[in-house]
């Protein structure tokens, strides 16, 4: 069974989110030699003990099999409304068939603080489009198109 919800980083940290994060890292990084994987989870205990971070988990029989990690808080701009920011999603490559990743998203989306103003950033390398599709279904629509390069000395 499939469970969806809202959980502490320090539960994800004791059921192994670390290690779903390095194979994360290592599916959709660019420029990992410039750019190696070294999460502050320090800063992120302090982020959602603010409460301007959370961790939303996918988990079948208890095993996490996905996650979305989003920052909230009021927009600095538009102060009367609520932003939610991705920060980042993933699931597992062996649970990415039926509908696990829209219902992930699509509890996600239930279980936000409501009014908000959502953004999801589709930071993959645009191998064939099935988040940004998804997301379509979910509603969403593209907003902005975003550019990287690492600058170096």
């Amino acid at each position: 069974m499939i469970t969806f919800a809202h959980e502490p980083l320090a539960w994800l940290l004791r059921d192994g989110v670390e290690e779903l994060t390095v194979r994360h890292w290592h599916e959709i990084a660019l420029d990992k030699e410039q750019v190696p994987l070294a999460t502050d989870w320090a800063k992120y205990q302090a982020l959602e003990d603010t409460g301007a971070w959370r961790a939303f988990a996918a988990r079948r029989d208890g095993k996490i099999i996905g996650y979305i990690t989003y920052f909230i808080d009021f927009h600095v701009r538009y102060k009367t409304t609520r932003y939610v920011e991705a920060d980042v999603f993933f699931i597992v490559p062996e649970e990415r068939k039926g509908m696990v990743g829209y219902r992930l998203f699509a509890e996600f989306m239930k279980a936000l603080p409501k009014p908000c103003k959502l953004l999801i950033n589709e930071k993959l390398t645009f191998k064939d489009g099935r988040v940004g599709k998804l997301l379509e279904r979910l509603g969403m629509k593209p907003i902005e198109v975003v550019y990287s390069k690492f600058l170096r000395d």
